[in-house]
């Protein structure tokens, strides 16, 4: 009777033996990792070091997964993680040794490997000394998951000096500097990212005298000066004459969907016209360029043989007579 009575309760016993060890290894482990990291990396909010140093790329809303992500790869020195839409980036650069790389950025918490807590940093990738092409697990040692990978050139910026030729490995960092006569504006790095993809290089160069001269600054290398002022297109040519300038001529896609977050709905001149040839108009810039493939006509245009000149219009282009009245749109170039 009591050796039966023992034996029933001997796996009982065992069993709360080995969840009360459990149970002791979780909260040590969950102190030290469960929130107060979540509090810590709460601070600095709102900095980040930008896209530039991005190495790679994942979806997490976590801090922990994405320090924990960060500590696996040798390379990474920071992290910027967006809460808000759950991206976090993998930085080769940190703020402790590069200060002069931190800008406010809305909805980022930026953290450098110096600062990860402890507790995350005391593991076995620490003492393996992997190195910057390979990722730590704990179950196989250093993996070469970065080895071999490359981008080609980096992408070129409009007025900026030649990008160096490639390929380059995972991790490079190119520096955009500007010409001569041209002013930097944004973040001037891209990096080479795992998926052999640079990061999107932001970077543009303002001509000086574009600034100076109060124009408004389109896109990345185009000078404009805008006015209420309604003319015809006439009118409107000589005004921006008098200026040294032109009316617009839109030569790319990107050129007039930068435009377009300038004018909205609003009514412009263009500097184009058409010629009338057997019932067909043929469309050609005041500098008698034809017109390129690039032409977006708003609905139903062109709809008259009759309107040989152009205008923004609804988002797209349209025809009108030349003596309608429009607002002023001049463009310069350098």
């Amino acid at each position: 009777m009591l050796k039966g009575s023992k034996f029933r309760r001997d796996p009982i016993k065992i069993f709360l033996r080995i969840y009360a060890v459990w149970a002791l290894a979780f909260i040590r482990e969950c102190r030290c990792t469960c929130s107060k990291p979540e509090i810590i990396n709460l601070s600095p909010q709102g900095f980040s070091l930008g896209i530039g140093h991005t190495f790679k790329t994942f979806s997490t809303p976590s801090v922990l997964v994405c320090m924990d992500l960060c500590i696996s790869y040798p390379m990474c020195r920071s992290i910027d993680l967006n809460r808000e839409n759950g991206e976090c980036r993998l930085q080769v650069k940190s703020s402790v040794t590069n200060p002069g790389l931190l800008v406010p950025t809305l909805n980022i918490v930026h953290m450098d490997k110096e600062n990860f807590p402890k507790a995350l940093l005391d593991n076995i990738c620490q003492t393996l000394s992997c190195d910057n092409m390979t990722m730590c697990k704990s179950s196989t040692g250093c993996v070469p998951v970065l080895e071999g990978k490359t981008c080609g050139s980096p992408p070129r910026v409009p007025n900026a000096k030649a990008s160096p030729a490639g390929p380059f490995p995972v991790g490079y960092t190119h520096n955009y500097t500007c010409l001569v006569n041209y002013t930097p504006r944004h973040e001037s790095f891209t990096t080479c990212q795992e998926n052999g993809k640079w990061t999107n290089a932001v970077f543009e160069c303002l001509h000086q005298q574009c600034i100076s001269l109060g124009l408004t600054v389109v896109g990345k290398s185009w000078c404009y000066f805008f006015s209420d002022l309604l003319l015809s297109y006439d009118m409107a040519k000589a005004h921006c004459n008098n200026r040294g300038m032109e009316l617009t001529m839109i030569e790319s896609e990107s050129e007039w969907k930068s435009l377009l977050k300038h004018i909205g709905d609003k009514l412009y001149w263009l500097g184009g016209y058409a010629h009338n040839t057997g019932g067909t108009l043929e469309w050609f810039w005041y500098n008698h360029q034809k017109i390129g493939p690039f032409q977006p006509w708003s609905p139903g245009q062109p709809d008259s043989i009759y309107e040989t000149y152009l205008e923004t219009n609804a988002g797209g282009w349209n025809n009108i007579g030349p003596s309608s009245k429009r607002s002023l749109m001049c463009e310069k170039t350098f």
